[in-house]
Protein backbone atom coordinates (compact mmCIF):
# COMPACT_ATOMS: atom_id res chain seq x y z
CA UNK A 1 0.00 0.00 0.00
CA UNK A 2 1.14 3.33 -1.05
CA UNK A 3 0.31 6.85 0.93
CA UNK A 4 -3.09 7.99 -0.26
CA UNK A 5 -4.00 11.97 -0.78
CA UNK A 6 -7.82 11.92 -1.89
CA UNK A 7 -8.25 14.80 -3.95
CA UNK A 8 -11.81 14.45 -6.16
CA UNK A 9 -14.34 12.71 -6.35
CA UNK A 10 -14.97 10.48 -9.58
CA UNK A 11 -18.82 9.79 -10.06
CA UNK A 12 -20.95 9.40 -13.57
CA UNK A 13 -23.07 11.53 -15.81
CA UNK A 14 -26.21 10.09 -17.66
CA UNK A 15 -26.30 12.19 -21.29
CA UNK A 16 -28.03 12.34 -24.45
CA UNK A 17 -27.28 13.83 -27.97
CA UNK A 18 -28.51 17.43 -27.15
CA UNK A 19 -31.30 16.85 -29.53
CA UNK A 20 -33.05 14.19 -28.30
CA UNK A 21 -36.42 14.14 -26.64
CA UNK A 22 -35.09 11.51 -24.14
CA UNK A 23 -35.51 12.62 -20.81
CA UNK A 24 -33.78 10.99 -18.09
CA UNK A 25 -34.01 12.07 -13.93
CA UNK A 26 -32.28 8.49 -12.68
CA UNK A 27 -30.04 5.70 -13.18
CA UNK A 28 -33.15 3.49 -13.09
CA UNK A 29 -34.80 5.24 -16.19
CA UNK A 30 -32.24 3.80 -18.96
CA UNK A 31 -33.32 0.10 -18.50
CA UNK A 32 -34.53 -0.93 -21.80
CA UNK A 33 -32.40 1.66 -23.42
CA UNK A 34 -29.16 1.32 -25.69
CA UNK A 35 -26.46 2.88 -23.60
CA UNK A 36 -22.79 3.67 -24.67
CA UNK A 37 -19.52 4.12 -22.81
CA UNK A 38 -15.73 3.77 -22.23
CA UNK A 39 -14.84 0.18 -22.03
CA UNK A 40 -13.09 -1.30 -19.51
CA UNK A 41 -13.50 2.04 -17.00
CA UNK A 42 -14.63 2.76 -13.56
CA UNK A 43 -17.90 4.20 -15.25
CA UNK A 44 -18.57 0.30 -17.19
CA UNK A 45 -18.06 -1.58 -14.22
CA UNK A 46 -20.51 0.29 -12.33
CA UNK A 47 -22.93 0.36 -15.12
CA UNK A 48 -23.19 -3.41 -15.16
CA UNK A 49 -23.49 -3.82 -11.49
CA UNK A 50 -26.71 -1.24 -11.47
CA UNK A 51 -28.06 -2.82 -14.84
CA UNK A 52 -27.78 -6.06 -12.80
CA UNK A 53 -29.41 -4.84 -9.93
CA UNK A 54 -32.26 -3.31 -12.28
CA UNK A 55 -32.88 -6.73 -13.66
CA UNK A 56 -33.16 -8.24 -10.36
CA UNK A 57 -35.35 -5.76 -9.59
CA UNK A 58 -37.73 -7.27 -12.32
CA UNK A 59 -36.40 -4.24 -14.48
CA UNK A 60 -35.23 -4.50 -17.97
CA UNK A 61 -31.54 -4.80 -18.48
CA UNK A 62 -29.59 -1.44 -20.27
CA UNK A 63 -28.05 -2.61 -23.70
CA UNK A 64 -24.38 -1.37 -23.13
CA UNK A 65 -22.08 -0.78 -25.88
CA UNK A 66 -18.47 -0.17 -25.28
CA UNK A 67 -16.34 1.66 -27.12
CA UNK A 68 -12.43 2.56 -27.11
CA UNK A 69 -12.58 6.00 -26.51
CA UNK A 70 -14.71 9.00 -25.63
CA UNK A 71 -14.67 10.08 -29.26
CA UNK A 72 -16.10 6.89 -30.53
CA UNK A 73 -19.09 7.01 -27.83
CA UNK A 74 -20.10 10.23 -29.18
CA UNK A 75 -19.63 9.49 -32.30
CA UNK A 76 -22.19 6.67 -31.52
CA UNK A 77 -24.54 8.95 -29.72
CA UNK A 78 -24.49 11.64 -32.42
CA UNK A 79 -25.34 9.21 -35.37
CA UNK A 80 -28.13 7.49 -33.28
CA UNK A 81 -26.58 4.55 -32.08
CA UNK A 82 -27.05 4.81 -28.87
CA UNK A 83 -29.54 6.81 -26.52
CA UNK A 84 -27.71 7.66 -23.84
CA UNK A 85 -24.19 7.73 -22.64
CA UNK A 86 -22.33 7.22 -19.92
CA UNK A 87 -18.67 8.87 -18.57
CA UNK A 88 -17.09 10.70 -15.48
CA UNK A 89 -18.53 14.00 -14.95
CA UNK A 90 -15.69 16.08 -16.20
CA UNK A 91 -15.80 14.75 -19.41
CA UNK A 92 -19.39 14.73 -19.70
CA UNK A 93 -19.13 18.52 -18.63
CA UNK A 94 -16.50 19.13 -21.25
CA UNK A 95 -18.93 17.17 -24.01
CA UNK A 96 -21.60 19.30 -22.79
CA UNK A 97 -19.89 22.66 -23.22
CA UNK A 98 -18.78 21.84 -26.35
CA UNK A 99 -22.67 21.32 -27.45
CA UNK A 100 -21.92 17.45 -28.11
CA UNK A 101 -24.25 16.38 -25.19
CA UNK A 102 -26.76 17.21 -23.12
CA UNK A 103 -26.54 16.03 -19.23
CA UNK A 104 -29.33 14.85 -17.37
CA UNK A 105 -27.96 12.84 -14.21
CA UNK A 106 -24.49 13.86 -12.45
CA UNK A 107 -22.80 12.36 -9.50
CA UNK A 108 -23.83 8.94 -9.85
CA UNK A 109 -21.74 6.44 -7.54
CA UNK A 110 -19.12 9.12 -6.60
CA UNK A 111 -15.79 7.79 -5.28
CA UNK A 112 -12.36 9.46 -3.95
CA UNK A 113 -9.51 9.35 -6.64
CA UNK A 114 -6.32 9.92 -5.05
CA UNK A 115 -2.58 10.71 -5.49
CA UNK A 116 -0.09 7.50 -4.10
CA UNK A 117 3.23 8.18 -2.66
CA UNK A 118 5.91 6.43 -1.23
CA UNK A 119 7.62 8.85 0.51
CA UNK A 120 5.69 10.12 3.47
CA UNK A 121 6.58 13.60 3.90
CA UNK A 122 6.21 14.22 0.22
CA UNK A 123 2.17 12.91 0.47
CA UNK A 124 1.72 15.37 3.77
CA UNK A 125 3.74 18.25 1.72
CA UNK A 126 0.53 17.26 -1.13
CA UNK A 127 -1.96 17.08 1.57
CA UNK A 128 -0.77 20.40 2.75
CA UNK A 129 -0.57 22.21 -0.35
CA UNK A 130 -4.13 20.75 -1.52
CA UNK A 131 -5.49 22.11 2.16
CA UNK A 132 -3.68 25.23 1.31
CA UNK A 133 -5.23 25.60 -2.51
CA UNK A 134 -9.01 24.94 -1.11
CA UNK A 135 -8.46 27.75 1.98
CA UNK A 136 -6.81 30.53 -0.66
CA UNK A 137 -9.77 29.72 -3.42
CA UNK A 138 -7.63 28.17 -5.83
CA UNK A 139 -8.99 24.30 -5.38
CA UNK A 140 -12.50 25.62 -6.16
CA UNK A 141 -11.60 27.77 -9.48
CA UNK A 142 -8.99 25.03 -11.27
CA UNK A 143 -12.38 22.37 -9.77
CA UNK A 144 -14.85 24.86 -11.59
CA UNK A 145 -12.92 25.13 -14.25
CA UNK A 146 -12.39 22.07 -15.47
CA UNK A 147 -15.95 20.74 -14.13
CA UNK A 148 -14.28 18.28 -11.97
CA UNK A 149 -15.95 16.85 -8.65
CA UNK A 150 -14.73 18.38 -5.53
CA UNK A 151 -14.45 16.96 -2.12
CA UNK A 152 -16.29 17.95 0.98
CA UNK A 153 -13.56 18.20 2.85
CA UNK A 154 -11.50 21.26 3.80
CA UNK A 155 -8.37 19.54 4.93
CA UNK A 156 -6.56 17.01 3.14
CA UNK A 157 -4.97 14.15 4.57
CA UNK A 158 -2.63 10.98 3.97
CA UNK A 159 -4.86 7.82 3.78
CA UNK A 160 -3.18 4.01 4.26
CA UNK A 161 -0.18 2.96 6.07
CA UNK A 162 2.00 3.49 3.56
CA UNK A 163 4.22 0.77 2.06
CA UNK A 164 5.45 -1.65 3.68
CA UNK A 165 9.13 -2.42 2.09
Amino acid sequence: MLYLVPYAQQAISIYTDPASSLKLEKFEDLAGRVVGMESATYTERKAREFSAAMEAKGLKPIELRTFTTVTATSAALRAGQLEAALNINETANSLEQKGIAKIWVRDIAGTDITFAFRDKLLAQAFADALTAARADGTYDKLFDKFGMTKLKTTTFAIRGDGPTN
